[in-house]
């Protein structure tokens, strides 16, 4: 169960800091002017700050592992 929440926090976490950091790029225009370059920024960054976690996670597993 601590695990899963835990999955489930980083998940928010990246959403919020993805979307956060898309709507940075993106907003010196109209809401929709640049919808689809704001989703793919958002996308693209959510996609790599979930590889940074999970990947320092798997590193971290593989330091303990004998």
């Amino acid at each position: 169960m601590k695990s899963s929440i835990l999955s489930r926090l980083v998940d928010v976490i990246c959403g919020l800091l993805a979307y956060v950091g898309a709507r940075f790029i993106w907003s010196r225009k109209d809401v929709f002017e640049n919808l689809a370059w704001e989703l793919l920024t958002f996308a693209a960054i959510y996609l790599l700050l979930q590889a940074i976690f999970r990947g320092w996670k798997l590193a971290r597993a593989g330091k303990r592992a004998p």
